[in-house]
C-alpha cells in the first residue's frame, strides 16, 4: 500500500508521483484542483506527464459502480498492467485527488471516496464502567461526551439515574445529560435529532464524539436510522466494556446500597406523588415505582398525624426493606437486558469487547491500576487505530496489544492535538 491507500499487486505506479509538499508528512498536501464534469473526469496527457519525472504510458481508468450510473474516466499515468480497478483498492480517508496545474478535485465528488466523519461509541451493561470510560477517552482524545442513557436525559434524580457527577465528569462537556423536563416522553425519535444535532455541533468544534449509555434501543436506532443516512455519514467506532453477569451481580447489589447511603429515598420523597403515573417521563427510573408503597404509608402517617408505634415502625422498616430489595432485583433485571441486546448487537455490528473482570475482583488502588491496563489502554488503542484509520485493530475480544499506525489522516489531527499523553 503506497502513501496514497492505494493496493496493487504491482510495484507502486505513485513511486515517481509528486503529490505531496514534504514526502516524510505525506498528510501535508499541496492543494489543486481538477475539475470534473457531471458525468465524466478526463485529465489531459499533459497534465498526467507532468505530475511525474518518468515516463509511462497513459491509460484510462473507469471505475463502475452498481450504485451509480455514470462511469468516471481518469486519464492517469499508471501502467497499464495495473489500470484494472480489480487491483486497487481505494481507501476513504484521503480527502482530495492532487494534479499539478489544475484545479483540485474534491474526493467528495467520487461517490463512495468521501472520508467520514468519526465517532466512538461506549456501550455496556449498567455498572460495568462504560461512563468512566466515556470520561477518560474524552479527556484522552479532545472528545464530548453524548449521552444515550434514555433515564439520564431528564432533569433531577442524580442519585437514582446514577448520573456522572461534576467531579467524575473532569471538566469534559456532557451532552443529553438532564435537561429535559421530568413529565415529558422523550422517546428514540427525539433522541435521533439532538443526538444529531450535538455530533454536528461537537464536529464543527473539531472535537471527537463519544456516544455513552445505556439505552442500547436508542443507539441503534440512531446508528441504523436510514432517514438521517447516519452510516453514510458517520464511521462508528464500537467498545463494549463487559463482565460476567455473575461477578457484575454482586457488585450492582453494593451499588445500590451506595445510592441508599447517598440520599436515594429522599431523591424519590421529593418528587413523590401518589397520582403519579409511573410509566411516563423520570419516574419510569428503577427506584421510584418500588418506594410508592413505602413513602405512600409515610404520608397517610403524616396526614392522619397518627403517633407512629413499635409495629409501625417494623413496618416501615420492612416496607424499605422490600424497596430496595426490588430495586437491587430489578436492576440486574436492566443489566441481564443490556447485556442480551449488546450481544445481538456484537454479531450485527463492528464491535470492539473490552474484558473489564479484573477491575471488579480488585479494590482501591489495584482496581485504579488494572482499569488503566485493562480497559483504558486497549480502548485507546483502538480509538487511535480508529483515528487513524491505518492497521485497524480487528473487532473482537481484546486481550493483547494492538499495532499502532504511523501517519494519521487528514481530519484527525485536530483530535489527536488537544490529547493527554
Amino acid at each position: 500500500m503506497n502513501h496514497l491507500g492505494v493496493t496493487t499487486k504491482q510495484a507502486d505506479p505513485f513511486a515517481s508521483l509528486s503529490l505531496y509538499s514534504n514526502p516524510s508528512k505525506p498528510w501535508k498536501k499541496k492543494h489543486t484542483y481538477v475539475k470534473m464534469k457531471p458525468t465524466s473526469l478526463t485529465l489531459t496527457t499533459a497534465a498526467a506527464a507532468a505530475a511525474t519525472t518518468t515516463t509511462t504510458s497513459t491509460t484510462a481508468l473507469t471505475t463502475k459502480s452498481n450504485n451509480r450510473a455514470s462511469s468516471v474516466a481518469l486519464a492517469t499515468c499508471f501502467p497499464a498492467e495495473v489500470a484494472n480497478p480489480d487491483q486497487m483498492q481505494y481507501h476513504h480517508h484521503h480527502r482530495l485527488v492532487n494534479f499539478p496545474n489544475g484545479p483540485m478535485l474534491p474526493m467528495e465528488s467520487f461517490n463512495g471516496w468521501r472520508r467520514k466523519d468519526k465517532v466512538v461509541v461506549v456501550m455496556g451493561a449498567t455498572g460495568t464502567g462504560k461512563s468512566r470510560l466515556s470520561i477518560d477517552l474524552a479527556a484522552r482524545f479532545n472528545a464530548e461526551v453524548i449521552n444515550s442513557d434514555k433515564i439520564q436525559v431528564y432533569e433531577g434524580l442524580d442519585i437514582v439515574t446514577n448520573k456522572v457527577t461534576e467531579e467524575e465528569k473532569q471538566g469534559i462537556h456532557h451532552h443529553l445529560l438532564g435537561g429535559v423536563r421530568q413529565d415529558e416522553d422523550f422517546s428514540a425519535a427525539q433522541f435521533r435529532r439532538s443526538a444529531n444535532r450535538a455530533i454536528a455541533s461537537i464536529l464543527a468544534r473539531n472535537r471527537l464524539p463519544i456516544i455513552a449509555g445505556g439505552s442500547n434501543s436508542f443507539v441503534e436506532a440512531l446508528i441504523d436510522d436510514e432517514e438521517l443516512n447516519f452510516r453514510s455519514n458517520y464511521d462508528c467506532c464500537f467498545i463494549w466494556v463487559d463482565v460476567p453477569f455473575p461477578i457484575l451481580y454482586s457488585s450492582l447489589d453494593r451499588r445500590v446500597d451506595r445510592m441508599v447511603d447517598a440520599g436515594l429515598v429522599e431523591e424519590v420523597r421529593q418528587i413523590f406523588d401518589p397520582e403519579a403515573d409511573y410509566t411516563k417521563g423520570i419516574r419510569r427510573a428503577i427506584g421510584v415505582p418500588e418506594l410508592d408503597k413505602y413513602l405512600r404509608l409515610e404520608r397517610q402517617l403524616v396526614l392522619s398525624n397518627v403517633q407512629e408505634n413499635e409495629s409501625l415502625i417494623l413496618l416501615k422498616g420492612r416496607l424499605l426493606d422490600e424497596a430496595i430489595e426490588k430495586i437491587k432485583v430489578r436492576t440486574c433485571e436492566l443489566a441481564c437486558r443490556q447485556l442480551k441486546k449488546i450481544r445481538r448487537l456484537y454479531g450485527k455490528w463492528d464491535v470492539h469487547r473490552v474484558d473489564a473482570t479484573e477491575v471488579f475482583r480488585c479494590r482501591g488502588r489495584e482496581a485504579d491500576k488494572a482499569w488503566d491496563r485493562t480497559v483504558m489502554a486497549p480502548s485507546s488503542r483502538i480509538v487511535t487505530e480508529f483515528l487513524y484509520d491505518n492497521n485497524r485493530v480487528p473487532a473482537t475480544a481484546i486481550g493483547g496489544a494492538a499495532g499502532k499506525s504511523s501517519v494519521a489522516p487528514i481530519g484527525t489531527t485536530s483530535v489527536l492535538a488537544g490529547a493527554k499523553r
